[in-house]
């Protein structure tokens, strides 16, 4: 099958579905599952650097898309890190573009970035499956959920194993033009932005799509309709006024050897845009590329709040009663062992975004303030672990 295997998949639009294993078609061989997560992430989550961290692992997505123009590329933002899936005759480009990432994580934040990849050949030479589906969020906007343990199964071999490490003496700078992170963060409308991750456990009396469903119906039930579970809305939206956001932006992204006066007037620069950007949002003004009057609209559209990779994953935000109802109907599945799960509470939510035009090709990656996602998982893989999460 073709590199066209994902841009010729269908999608489909009821988010809730994400964990119906009937919208999942197996990877062919020929592809590679690449695996990029931040190795300092909790040391910079005690130093209150999880914005950067959040960055370089949009870069990576970045880096990847600019490497392959024209593919239509899978991938998971997952807060530290992020996974994609790369058709076989696009890989060297993107290993290269992702160690530039590497590099410049390194250089610029003093952040290691572990980035590996494992095939889909031998994960099924294994009995490892490999399962895609693809979620639409906005028209023409989609992104790629994965089921059958594939994921999980690389992870292992690249943290595991040294020979599925990418290395190379040729490290060029990578494309990262539409990575973007100048909004502030989210503030929690109603009392606490949860990242949360859920993983079912099959039992003799259910399987595992049988308790997502049941999980996401209790969801429903107590948070409302799956557009009322989106942490993000126009009103929370502000752009950051100051030279922060910008210039963490511009540090990630400069070319080497930039001057401080070159460095200066660039951030500059970026600021000014930004500025001119809100004005023209708030003004409702409308260019010959983009309707600004829209845009705050459309981010709440195109935001990656809710995600399935073996694990379901959200940001939602709760009422103090409706975390209290959730955290226990969460404790529930799980006394029964039908899940496992992990919780990070925080006041906000950030957002990083990848924006190649402002009318249709904008995602914008949502995690938790304070670790969020990293957090979450940390608790879960602790419960995993010990093998009993009662």
């Amino acid at each position: 099958m073709s590199e066209r295997f994902y841009a010729e998949l269908a999608s489909f639009s009821d988010a809730r579905q994400v964990c119906d294993p009937s919208l999942y078609t197996e990877v062919p061989d020929g592809w590679e599952v690449v695996i990029t997560d931040v190795q300092g992430s909790t040391k910079a989550i005690e130093e209150g650097r999880y914005r950067e961290v959040n960055m370089v692992g949009a870069a990576t997505i970045t880096a990847a898309r600019n490497a392959a123009p024209g593919l239509e590329l899978p991938y998971v933002f997952g807060g530290d890190g992020a996974t994609l899936l790369v058709p076989a005759a696009h890989l060297p480009a993107i290993r290269r573009a992702l160690l530039g990432v590497q590099r410049l994580s390194t250089e610029r934040f003093g952040l290691g970035l572990r980035v590996g990849g494992v095939s889909t050949d031998a994960l099924h030479a294994d009995g490892v499956s490999v399962r895609l589906a693809k979620l639409q969020i906005a028209s023409g906007v989609f992104l790629a959920m994965f089921s059958g343990g594939g994921l999980s199964a690389a992870e292992a071999k690249v943290k595991g194993d040294a020979r599925y490490l990418y290395t190379s003496d040729e490290v060029p700078e990578p494309d990262l033009t539409g990575l973007e992170c100048r909004w502030n963060p989210i503030a929690a409308e109603h009392g606490e932005m949860l990242s949360v991750l859920v993983r079912a456990r099959a039992t003799k009396d259910k399987d595992e799509p049988t308790i997502y469903r049941e999980v996401i119906a209790e969801l429903s039930r107590h948070v409302g309709s799956h557009e009322a579970m989106n942490p993000v809305t126009p009103q929370g939206l502000r752009m950051g006024r100051g030279t922060t956001s910008v210039a963490r932006e511009h540090r990630l992204k400069h070319a080497r050897g930039e001057s401080a006066i070159a460095r200066f007037f660039a951030v500059l620069k970026l600021w000014m845009l930004t500025r001119i950007g809100d004005w023209f949002m708030n003004k409702r003004k409308v260019t010959e590329v983009t309707d600004w009057g829209k845009y705050r609209d459309s981010i709440v559209r195109h935001s990656d709040y809710w995600k399935y990779d073996d694990t379901l994953r959200f940001v939602i935000d709760v009422t103090p009663a409706q975390k209290e109802a959730l955290l226990a109907c969460f404790a529930a599945f799980e006394a029964r062992q039908e899940i496992v799960f992990g919780v990070h509470a925080a006041k906000e939510a950030l957002m990083t975004c990848v924006v190649f035009d402002r009318d249709v090709n904008h995602v914008h990656f949502i995690d938790g303030g304070d670790g969020g996602y990293a957090k979450a998982a940390k608790s879960m893989k602790q419960k995993l672990r010990a093998g009993d999460p009662t």
